[in-house]
């Protein structure tokens, strides 16, 4: 009886390492799956000439600066238009 205690609790053992390995490969296949994936997203989007979402932040604050320098140019024009009248 005790030797089929230990054939079992080996077993439970070898079984569980076997699932630990296997769900650590699915982990990396998986990791490598979408790493390649993404590459492959962002050569697409370069050859179609989209831009990076850095690219897209530093465009968007230099319009947001325009804006407000247009902004404080109209109100000196209104400013000025009153001081005509």
């Amino acid at each position: 009886m005790n030797k089929d205690n230990k054939f079992f609790e080996d077993f439970y053992k070898l079984a569980g390492s076997a699932m630990n390995t296997a769900f650590g490969t699915v982990a990396d296949m998986k990791k490598q799956f979408e790493d390649t994936v993404n590459h492959q997203i962002d050569a697409i989007l370069a050859k179609r000439g989209f831009v990076t979402n850095e690219e897209f932040e530093v465009f968007r604050k230099m319009v947001q600066v325009s804006r407000e320098k247009q902004e404080k140019l109209e109100e000196k024009i209104a400013e000025l238009e009153k001081k005509i009248k």
